[in-house]
């Protein structure tokens, strides 16, 4: 599995469409579909991915260890999901 079908599944998990995630990283949806739909290796936005989502790095990078999916219930990703949003809203 590539690095764009694991974020398309880290995200349908999380219950969010393509355009709600895209926001959340300050991307486009267009972009955000396009690295989901590539066979990409990498990405210079996966460490923003991968702490929104709330996935392991590394699991999203090259699909090793625990993705980590399994360990956040839907109200604590939108609870972190803020969080996220909040501290990042000065770079915005």
């Amino acid at each position: 599995m590539a690095l764009g079908a694991r974020v398309r599944q880290a995200r349908e998990a999380r219950g969010l469409n393509q355009t709600e995630l895209a926001e959340a990283i300050n991307w486009t949806p267009q972009a955000l579909s396009t690295l989901e739909r590539r066979d990409s290796k990498k990405s210079e936005r996966a460490g923003d991915l991968a702490d929104f989502l709330r996935v392991n790095l590394n699991w999203l990078l090259n699909g090793s260890g625990k993705s980590g999916l399994e360990s956040v219930d839907e109200d604590t990703h939108r609870i972190l999901g803020w969080v996220f949003w909040w501290e990042n809203l000065e770079k915005w």
